[in-house]
Order: C-alpha cells, then structure tokens, then sequence
C-alpha cells in the first residue's frame, strides 16, 4: 500500500488520538484517515533525505515512507512462518515439557524448524533487498542496510535495522521496525496442541517420562506452567470475543499509535530515553502496520522512571521485563487511564484467594475502575501534576512496588531496573 491514498474519512489521526486513548472503535476509525500516518520519520533520517534532496524534499520523504513500507510488507509474511511450523511440530512425551517453558519465555526455537529457518532467512535478506534498492533512489550514499531480528511477541515482530555507507559506517542511527501481526499471538495453535496434549496425559506420566530420559524438572514448576497455558487456552476458546474486544483498546497497531502519540502531546515537551521512555517516531497504520523507532542499546540508561501517573495514567505491562531495557520503557501496549487501586487490590486478591473470577468479569470490573480525568489538551497535565501533588498519598517504595504487582493480576514477575531507579527516585 501507498501512503498517498484517496479514502475518505478522518483527514488525520493526530487530533482524535491527542483527545484520549483506549478508544473501541479503531476498526472504523483508523481505515477511514485519508493518511493512516502517525508522526514522521525519524529526525536524523529526514536530515539526510533533506540535504540530498533539497529541491523535492516532500516527493523524497514519501518515497523513504513508502520503501519503508514495502520492506515491513515483506517481513510481516513471516507471521505466516510461524503458522506454518506450527502446523507442523508434533508434541511429544519427549518434547512436551520443552515446548511449554519455550512457550512461556516465547522462544521461537520452539518452532523453528529447518523449513521455518530457511525461509525465515529468505524474508529478511528480500527486506533487506527492497529496503536497499528504494532508499538508494532518494539517499544515494546507502550503501548497505542490516535487518536482524529481535523478538516476537502477542501483537508484532522486531527487528533492528542498520543503514551503512560504502565504508561499512553507520549512516543514522540504529532504528527498530515493530511489525504487527494481522492476528495476535500467531503460535497460539502451539498451544492447542500442548493443551490437548496435557489434557490426554496425567502431570505423574508426563515428570515419570522425562526424568527417563534424563531431563530435570520440578513438578510444582511445571504444574504452574501447565496451568497458565491451559487456562489460556480454556480463556480464549470461552471468552475470544471479550478478550479480543478488550486488548484491542490497548494492544496493537492502532491502539499503541493512539497511546503514543498521546503521550508525546500530553507531555508538553520532547522526550528522550533519559526520560525513561522511548515512543516511536512513526506508526504506518495500513493493511500490514508496522513502527520505527529508535533503537536503544545496552549503553543507554534512563536517568528516571517515567512517570506515566503525572499524565492519568498506568502501563498494566510494568512489571515485565521485556518492555523496559535499563529503565527505559520501549513498549506502549498495555497503557490505560489510571484505575481505582482498590478494586484492583481486591481483584487481585480474590484471584490469589483462588475465587473463581471469570476473565469477562475480572474486565468488567477493570472498565468500572477506571476514572475519567483526561481532559485531552495540555492544560491536564497542569491539572494532573496538581492533583498527584495535593491530592494523592505521598508512597514510599514498598507500597509503589506493591502497586506495580497488582497493577498487572495476570503476571508476577520482577523488575530489577525499575527497582533500582525507584530506590534512586522515591525518598
């Protein structure tokens, strides 16, 4: 798809995403923009479009979006890898306890095959290629450019993506492509299978079988992990519709692009990874989405934790480890209006008290917690920053730590970066 299309419908996304987040309505919303486009492209890259191209900067831009575009097409398709070797992986006494703590992690070498790896390889070097041969048209000092791949999560695949020179420098810097999946979580039939699997055997046969061949594994452990699966897999058959409904409004493409953009206009200023957060610089919200970011490597630490309540809000994914590198928030999915904590709290602790809370209920319940204190202009951050300075309990580190716990009922995991800013920041 080309950026300049002729559809009808919002001439621009900016000013309906400034107003608010978590909207239920993007399906109709977004495909109706005449230029489904959040942002631009990253500042250094325009610098280099503009200066070689100083007399059709806006005609250079667009063919730069749309290279950009054509080579996130390519690399989407290996959404389609994933459910192709999914179809194929057989689950096995011998490979059953493998699979499930690769699921757990989301390592890709559950199913990465040989057919999977080849054709894997295939789609990144054509990226690679398309992105190359159309950048060169506007940047003739590309030289060379470098896809590799990060990781693939629920809603998207990353990659880091290097542009070079003949002499093998770094033209800009380091930029990460965030490609969605048409559909979320791509190796769900992966878990099917497990859980028809652990459905047809006993937990006993299963832990006997392996310890024969020589593997180790702690029952209890794996007793957890087989229940996260099968309760995922029992939750999406039952409630698909509510789950996918409710995610929706803080997953994905459209949702990120809304939150980010929010963010950005909410905060009133530039943001840089010091702040403890990086947004992406541009969201292409077509028929395959995908972002460019700026790519944060090991050097790059956050001087603060961003502080998401100063804006009415809270990221329900703080406590994963995956979306923060050295304190710096690099993944948006997840964020939503601040809710009240005590009905959190209690959701939270009727789960742990094993009450049996169905998944629609448990999000019901979320959607009456939320309070409605975004304005939707820059003055609410004025009245937010007032109102967290005046009206909210001071917290010392223990209760903001528990905070961030419950804030997500479905995970348990820790932060240790996060901690370490908290210890620096919270008197």
């Amino acid at each position: 798809m080309q950026i300049n299309s002729t559809k009808y419908g919002y001439s621009r996304l900016t000013n309906l995403f400034r107003k608010g987040i978590n909207y239920s309505q993007y399906n109709k919303a977004v495909p109706s923009a005449v230029r489904p486009v959040v942002g631009n492209l990253p500042k250094d890259l325009l610098n280099l479009i503009i200066k070689s191209n100083p007399y059709n900067k806006r005609d250079a831009i667009i063919e730069v979006q749309n290279a950009y575009i054509k080579a996130c097409n390519i690399l989407s398709e290996r959404t389609k890898l994933i459910q192709q070797a999914a179809l194929r992986l057989q689950i096995t006494e011998e490979n059953i306890i493998s699979i499930m703590f690769g699921l757990e992690r989301q390592d890709e070498s559950v199913y990465a095959d040989k057919i999977f790896n080849i054709n894997n390889k295939q789609i990144i070097e054509n990226a690679q290629r398309t992105l190359l041969q159309y950048l060169k048209r506007v940047i003739p000092s590309i030289d060379n450019i470098k896809l590799s791949f990060i990781e693939s999560g629920t809603y998207s695949d990353v990659f880091k993506c290097e542009v070079l020179d003949k002499e093998g420098k770094k033209i800009i810097s380091d930029k990460v492509l965030k490609c969605f999946h048409d559909d979320a979580d791509p190796s769900i039939d992966i878990d099917k299978k497990c859980a028809h699997f652990l459905q047809n055997h006993s937990t006993e046969e299963i832990i006997k079988n392996s310890r024969k061949s020589g593997q180790k594994i702690n029952s209890e452990e794996f007793d957890k992990v087989k229940q996260n699966l099968l309760n995922y897999i029992h939750s999406m058959s039952k409630n698909h519709l509510t789950v996918s409904n409710y995610t929706s409004k803080m997953h994905g493409a459209y949702a990120e692009a809304n939150i980010s953009e929010y963010i950005r206009y909410m905060s009133g200023h530039k943001l840089s990874y010091k702040d403890g957060i990086v947004l992406p610089d541009m969201y292409v919200l077509s028929d395959k989405p995908f972002a460019i970011s700026t790519y944060v490597n090991s050097s790059m630490r956050a001087n603060r934790l961003f502080d998401f309540k100063r804006l009415g809000l809270y990221h329900s994914d703080a406590n994963n480890n995956k979306n923060f590198i050295n304190g710096i928030c690099v993944d948006i999915g997840g964020i939503m209006p601040i809710v009240d904590k005590m009905k959190i709290q209690s959701l939270a602790d009727s789960r742990q008290n094993n009450t049996a809370l169905p998944l629609a209920k448990i999000y019901q319940y979320i959607e009456q917690a939320r309070q409605s204190i975004i304005i939707g202009d820059k003055a609410a951050t004025k009245f937010l920053k007032h109102f967290k300075d005046n009206y909210m309990p001071k917290m010392d580190k223990e209760a903001f730590l528990s905070n961030i716990v419950y804030a997500d009922i479905f995970k348990d995991k820790k932060q240790p970066v996060i901690e370490e800013i908290i210890n620096k920041q919270i008197v």
